[in-house]
């Protein structure tokens, strides 16, 4: 289930099954006109990418062990000495072991999963290897106390560096044209096209597709729609032709049977294939595929309706907040300086915002702007139609008149918004959550409030690290109800992760 890992809006135009003809009755035909020679990108079975994968994660472990063994003879007081024999078998093990770990969880496979899911496996692989590594050297009596302490050390510095390692390939060769795996698109025109504009756009995550084949029969003297590649009867010539083993069938574009002789149409040459279900609003992170009356089933599962889960979450924002809070008093005394000496007002702004199950909150920030800023807002955009538009669609403003030079800065390291850990010690808010919104923004979201106001909002969120205000508003409803469907722990833990490197670059921020 590769693909059940990504939220999946592509299903909203479906064809009338009786207006479509069946795999049978489009037998022999051929495209009207040639289609246009695809720019192929990525290769048969991904080696390339997965090769870059394993080598960023080998230096990783190097680099961590290396560190680890330096630091644990600086420990003994004898820095270039070398490092004895029990710790060299040690460190061996063990990156063999996160190699394996890595393999086990298909980050080398050509179709690697989703961050989130490799993190969760990558994590607790590489905690079980070393501890059964630290177990057998205490039983053996092989390994010092300073050994296995350095072995630890050096897991958890390996885990943290093989993530970067990959987020940095992922950046770095994502649009590479050697990146990838290629993969052809099976489907309506309407469908599929979608689904390959999709996938164009991320190409990162590992599925470079050459086009699709259409389960319609041609138009007779028309010419190939963008990407086409021709029908579905030409699919083993195709896969042939392109060097393709593997293909992407959305499945509302056919039924059970057409399923079942498409299956049988490519005659060997896709080896490999992926279902795209018709689960646009299902949970897609955590799907496991079971078997159920031997069929095919999925097993879905609302984490945040259990108790337990409500309860970790809550812990580990005040853990969190309450430990980074007493880091950053110096830095928000700073600050609110700052905002004092630089322009008239309050140091702090609070606005009313909704919360969990539709409760109203003040949520608080250092103030960015100035201190008749909704006079200025409202004049601004009587004068000037095209900001009142932009305001309208999504409540900011590229150029905001009423913001101060101190508050255009913290809002591009994203400091104005620090005072919220107080919501969050108060249980207003959560460290991770939907954006909040105010009450003229319900409208916006239509049904998908329903899933807002099912958790706290959060100071930063899957919107923050997924482009923040590059995106569209209904692009921001639809990351908001992505992450309610699919939380997690682990979730929580990338977009934390995700959201230190995006204050880094500051992107997507103004």
């Amino acid at each position: 289930m590769a693909l059940t890992e990504v939220s999946n809006p592509l299903t909203d135009t479906v064809l009338d099954r009786d207006d479509r003809p069946s795999i049978r009755a489009i037998e022999g035909h051929v495209v009207a006109s040639e289609a246009r020679a695809p720019q192929l990108a990525g290769t048969r079975a991904g080696w390339p990418m997965r090769l870059a994968y394993l080598a960023g994660d080998v230096l990783a472990i190097a680099a961590a062990i290396a560190v680890c063994s330096l630091t644990a003879n600086l420990a003994r007081g004898f820095a270039w000495s070398a490092v004895p024999l029990v710790e060299v078998k040690l460190f061996a093990l063990l990156t063999l072991g996160l190699v394996a770990v890595a393999a086990t969880g298909r980050t080398y496979a050509p179709i690697p999963p989703r961050p989130v899911r490799q993190f969760r496996g990558w994590v607790l692989g590489s905690l079980a290897v070393c501890g059964s590594l630290m177990a057998v050297a205490w039983l053996l009596g092989g390994a010092s106390p300073v050994a296995c302490l350095a072995l630890a050390v050096a897991t958890v510095l390996a885990i943290v560096l093989a993530s970067f390692n990959r987020a940095v390939c992922r950046m770095r060769f994502g649009r590479s044209f050697w990146w990838g795996t290629r993969i052809i698109v099976v489907g309506g025109d309407a469908l599929a096209t979608e689904v390959l504009a999709n996938l164009q756009r991320e190409p990162q995550w590992g599925l470079r597709p050459v086009g699709y084949v259409r389960e319609s029969a041609p138009y007779d003297g028309a010419a190939a729609p963008e990407g086409c590649l021709g029908a579905i009867n030409r699919l083993h010539d195709v896969a042939a032709e392109l060097n393709v083993d593997r293909a992407l069938v959305t499945a509302a574009s056919f039924d059970s049977d057409e399923l079942a002789e498409l299956l049988a149409c490519a005659r060997g040459q896709i080896q490999h294939w992926i279902i795209l279900p018709s689960l646009e609003r299902f949970p897609s992170m955590w799907l496991e595929e079971c078997e159920a009356a031997r069929l095919p089933a999925l097993a879905v599962s609302n984490r945040l309706a259990s108790e337990p889960s409500r309860r970790i979450k809550r812990t580990f924002d005040v853990f969190v907040t309450l430990c980074c809070g007493l880091l950053a008093l110096p830095l928000l005394a700073a600050i609110a300086l700052v905002v004092r000496i630089t322009s008239a007002g309050p140091v702090f702004y609070g606005q009313e915002r909704i919360g969990y199950r539709g409760r109203r909150f003040k949520a608080w920030k250092f103030r960015t702007m100035v201190e008749n800023a909704d006079e200025v807002l409202a004049k601004c955009l009587a004068e000037n139609p095209a900001l009142a538009q932009e305001w309208y669609d999504n409540q900011k403003l590229k150029r905001d008149p009423r913001v101060t030079w101190i508050g255009r800065w913290m809002r591009v390291v994203s400091l104005d918004e620090l005072p919220q850990i107080w919501n969050v010690l108060i249980g207003d808010m959560s460290l991770v959550g939907p954006r909040p919104i105010v009450t003229n923004e319900i409208e916006k979201y239509a049904d998908r409030y329903d899933y807002y106001v099912q958790v706290l909002p959060g100071i930063t969120g899957l919107w923050q690290v997924s482009g923040r205000n590059n995106t569209t508003y209904a692009e921001r409803v639809d990351l908001d109800a992505y992450y309610v469907l699919n939380w997690s722990v682990w979730l929580d833990l990338y977009i934390l992760a995700s959201t230190v490197k995006v204050v880094v670059l500051g992107e997507g921020a103004y």
